[in-house]
């Protein structure tokens, strides 16, 4: 008996004479998923319990995956005849025909018409591809709950799925069929809105038709969801074609022959090298290292195209490693089953991985024309800071210039903005410092076109499972190329004519590239100290620094690092032991200058003398970081070296220099807050924010040392620094969208309170987790937290903060629908406002109290309140409370029945809103923009504003987009109305 394995859409299983095999249960059913999507390949225990359980299996799991097995081989297996399904050693394996799984039949037929199409035969192509598409039923396993590593799998093949729909598009655009195209291309647009190259099809599809209009409109389309969803201008090859449309029109006009429509270039699985490669047609812009280089496309008024550049610099003591090199670059140009390209170089602590990935990157970054992003993922190291997978994808999002504002809350929109931004570029990702494959994961491309590395002390075996990943495993290097590495820095003369010494100095560091280098920077500062005597301090010295245990190549690390650490004169060394006390991840000169209590330009000199000696590394202007073998032996260093006083004095400077600089930045985002600045320790640097721009790079820059600060207070013997440090990364939590670590911090911090019996400290970190927990959505919570910190604020006696509380209360209430309470709150906290004198508070419960009124249909009341309120924040100059009274008045004027001057309000909200980048407000404005263009009868616009503010709820997993998508539905058909 042959069978057929459908997996484009729901699973079936077949037999040649059409007849379905019954599979059984939802688990076996799964079962036989994952093998399918692995045929003719061993697939371990391990890895099939996660696809059944994920991560937490029952007791019987082994007999249930038995149960499961035996049921498959019943229903798949002919009778007498071998086994589809044999056990294997480890595991299971199920054995697959050619040409059984509909998934070989699809990618057999496009690969036939891309052949086709290279070959300039598009009705051929068309032929396969019409066979191509048409053997999907649906998602991948769409009638199956796909565990987490079978959703990754899906995405992969719906990408392929829509690189052959837009093939598909291409084909019958060349054979003539504007027509058959069209549907396919919306259908595709529907599921993949951020496809610019389907958006350049369907325009020239329309513009093939005839509808010039209509394709005009669909850039127009494309144009507001990029800007909508991405914050981006759309690529130059959809400008052009914009741009030639455009043209067509005017020569048409002038009676001139037709101008021709081009179309932008597919992206195409492997063409490594190849400068049209994204489709995008972006222009190479030499960039920074580390930074993001900022070019603009064409001459939009939209955001600039960002194409980052963020690879840091490589350092002067590589050497050798051309197997590896070899093997990165054999790989880039062939990708694997996958499509994606991830080269993993694994080895010990000190080897040279991140050195061997970031040589190879720099050398063919030329290929990567859409930029290069870099992490360090902060796998491994004494602070314990690794990064989340949320931080590392939110970084990536930034770096393409995605307003922090616009980015989505959950770490799964996140993810899936970041797919689409890469879905239409060729970039290099390396991710260094990896801990496991769940923190890679979200960050690895869904297409093919762009290059993964990653480096790691792990070897991440399930992503060579699940995601095809090629494993570089790295030792130390070949005792030739570690003489190489000393001769590079010391000096060919020297090296020759001390051969014995240089063997010695080789063994003695293990061959690590680390101790090496370190060993290299002393002989360089001593250029005539006999290479002997450098061999006889390493031989000498005792020390053992057992970072990487069991690793007999480590053991004379310390030595090395003993050894140059003791070279340091007396204040530079100091320096160097004291940074074993920071806890972020890299640190800037004023945060040492404060550690040490010692003045910047002194500190200034002594990085750079520290820098030298390879002890610290300026990865980029003014910001420091030790490799965490270095970190471990300056922790190491401090605790034997300086008093439990002395330690505590640094790190009280360091606390109060976070805490007042970010104090300073907190009040240029907020200015209506109120930070009392306390009399600072002596020896405290801060910086200052002159702005908001400022302010908001500065929190960029240091809000993960904050957040680490927030722990290590309470963890070092200071929980009285943890609620003014938490006060001030409120605001900027907030506006950056950063909400689930505002939970974290204002969670910690009620612990800490409660463990000080600070009653005040604890109402303020209920009124934060209330304020942030109405932000996510969840109201119960919300107002749970709320309604304690009204009885602590009441029992400390704080006026302005028990007003903010029922403020907060009433905002809370009123989005859960209960308008009458929300009422009483907002009131509440105007009287205690103006009592006062509170007047920005005012003004917000002024608005809050109009809007609630509002709400209940009594606007004579609500106008004059909101009116008050709006004057106050024009004075203050608060261009936010600014925007949200002006959204109320438009509320207020629709329902009084003045549609012109309800619009106008609405414009001017949404103006202010898009000034100050708050998709929340406008969002919220677009939504009744939309309901009072309806009632002035302007349908086309309503549906307009209701398309826009879709598009950000979704965005936002917003709970309203579900009322705008209602307004939709219920709209009538704008396609039969005159434009």
């Amino acid at each position: 008996m042959n069978l057929r394995y459908a997996l484009l859409g729901p699973l079936v299983v077949a037999s040649d004479d059409g007849h379905a095999v019954p599979l059984g249960s939802v688990k076996q059913r799964l079962l036989l998923a994952a093998l399918l999507l692995r045929p003719n390949e061993v697939v371990g225990v391990d890895d099939l319990f996660s696809v059944l359980w994920a991560d937490t299996p029952p007791a019987s799991a082994a007999a249930n995956l038995r149960g499961y097995v035996l049921g498959l081989r019943r229903r798949l297996d002919d009778d007498g005849g071998p086994s589809r399904l044999p056990a294997v050693t480890g595991g299971y394996l199920l054995r697959v025909e050619p040409g059984e799984r509909d998934l070989d039949r699809f990618d057999a037929a496009a690969s036939r018409a891309r052949r086709a199409l290279a070959a300039n035969d598009p009705a051929d192509a068309a032929l396969e591809l019409g066979t191509a598409v048409g053997t999907w039923r649906g998602a991948l396993l769409a009638d199956l709950p796909l565990p987490e590593p079978l959703v990754h799998v899906a995405a992969q093949w719906e990408e392929r799925r829509a690189l052959a729909e837009e093939d598909y598009a291409d084909a019958l655009l060349a054979t003539g069929a504007p027509d058959a195209a069209l549907p396919r291309l919306r259908a595709l647009l529907d599921r993949h809105p951020l496809r610019q190259r389907a958006w350049g099809q369907l325009m020239v599809a329309l513009h093939q038709t005839g509808d010039v209009a209509g394709a005009i409109e669909a850039f127009q389309r494309a144009r507001r969801m990029l800007a909508e969803q991405t914050g981006l201008d759309p690529a130059p090859a959809l400008r052009k074609i914009h741009a030639e449309i455009l043209r067509h029109g005017e020569i048409s006009r002038r009676g001139q022959a037709p101008a021709s429509i081009g179309l932008p270039g597919p992206t195409p699985v492997a063409t490594a090298g190849d400068r049209s490669a994204s489709g995008s047609e972006m222009a190479v812009h030499p960039g920074t290292p580390g930074r993001t280089a900022m070019s603009r496309h064409g001459q939009g008024g939209g955001p600039a195209v960002l194409v980052p550049r963020q690879l840091p610099p490589e350092t002067a003591e590589f050497v050798g490693r051309s197997a590896q090199l070899r093997r990165l670059s054999e790989l880039a140009d062939n990708p694997g089953r996958t499509g994606v390209v991830i080269s993993m170089i694994t080895g010990a602590g000190g080897v040279g991985k991140t050195a061997l990935a970031l040589h190879w990157a720099h050398a063919v970054a030329y290929r990567f024309v859409d930029g290069q992003l870099y992490l360090n993922l902060r796998g491994f190291g004494p602070s314990g800071s690794v990064m989340s997978p949320n931080e590392a994808v939110r970084g990536f999002l930034e770096a393409f210039g995605v307003p922090a504002t616009r980015i989505p809350v959950s770490l799964e929109a996140q993810v899936g903005l970041y797919r689409s931004l890469l879905a239409s570029r060729r970039v290099l990702v390396v991710l260094d410092n990896a801990l496991d494959a769940e923190q890679v994961r979200p960050l690895l491309p869904g297409v093919p076109g762009s290059v993964v590395v990653i480096t790691s002390r792990n070897r991440l075996s399930e992503l060579v499972v699940v995601e095809g990943a090629h494993p570089l495993p790295t030792a130390v290097p070949p005792r030739a190329e570690a003489r190489q590495l000393l001769a590079q820095r010391l000096g060919d003369e020297r090296t020759d004519a001390e051969p014995d010494a240089v063997d010695e100095v080789i063994e003695r560091c293990g061959g690590l590239p680390l101790a090496l280098a370190i060993v290299a920077a002393r002989g360089v500062a001593a250029p005539r100290l006999p290479l002997a005597h450098l061999a006889a301090e390493l031989r000498d010295s005792r020390a053992v620094l057992d970072m990487v245990t069991g690793d007999d190549r480590t053991r004379d690390l310390r030595a090395v690092l003993s050894w140059s650490y003791q070279a340091q004169p007396a204040p530079v060394a100091r320096l160097f032991r004291l940074l074993g006390l920071h806890f972020g991840v890299d640190v800037g000169v004023e945060a040492v200058a404060s550690l040490v209590g010692l003045p910047v330009g002194e500190v200034r000199r002594a990085l750079a003398e520290l820098a030298s000696a390879n002890l610290v590394d300026e990865h980029r202007p003014g910001r420091y970081t030790l490799h965490d073998l270095m970190r471990a032996y300056a922790a190491e260093l401090v605790t034997k070296t300086e008093t439990q006083e002395e330690r505590r004095a640094a790190l009280r400077r360091l606390f109060d220099h976070y805490l007042f600089s970010s104090r300073l930045a907190d009040q240029q985002i907020a200015p209506q807050i109120d930070h009392r600045l306390e009399p600072q320790v002596p020896g405290v640097t801060t910086v200052a924010s002159p702005d908001h721009e400022r302010a908001v790079t500065w929190f960029n820059t240091e809000h993960q040392a904050l957040l680490a600060a927030n722990e290590r207070a309470a963890d070092l013997g200071m929980p009285e620094l943890v609620a003014p440090l938490t006060s001030t990364l409120e605001s900027y939590l907030h506006m950056s969208g950063r909400l689930q670590d505002w939970v974290t911090i204002r969670e910690f911090a009620l612990r800490t309170t409660r463990s000080l019996g600070d009653l005040a400290g604890q109402a303020a970190a209920h009124l934060g987790l209330g304020r942030a927990h109405s932000k996510l959505g969840r109201f119960a919570d919300a107002e749970s937290q709320l309604r304690e910190a009204l009885h602590l604020y009441r029992t400390v006696g704080n006026p302005s903060a028990l007003a903010y509380t029922h403020l907060a209360l009433s905002h809370t209430l009123e989005r859960g629908g209960r308008i009458p309470e929300a009422l009483e709150h907002a009131h509440s906290a105007l009287d205690r406002f103006v009592a006062e004198a509170h007047r920005a508070g005012t003004a917000r419960a002024l608005n809050a109290a109009g809007w609630c009124h509002a709400l209940l249909d009594e606007y004579r009341r609500a106008l004059p309140l909101c009116e008050q309120a709006l004057v106050l924040y024009q004075e203050l100059h608060l261009i936010l409370g600014e925007a949200n009274t002006w959204d109320s008045l438009g509320y207020i004027h629709h329902h009084l029945g003045d549609t012109t001057r309800a619009v106008h309000c609405y414009q001017q909200a949404l103006g202010l809103s898009r000034r100050a980048d708050s998709r929340f407000y406008e969002a919220e404005t677009l939504f009744r923009l939309g309901d009072a263009y309806q009632s002035d009868g302007r349908l086309a616009d309503a549906h307009d504003a209701w398309r826009q503010a879709l598009e950000i709820f979704d965005l936002t997993s917003h709970p309203d987009a579900g009322r705008v998508r209602a307004r939709l539905s219920g709209a009538v058909d704008l396609s039969v109305l005159p434009t």
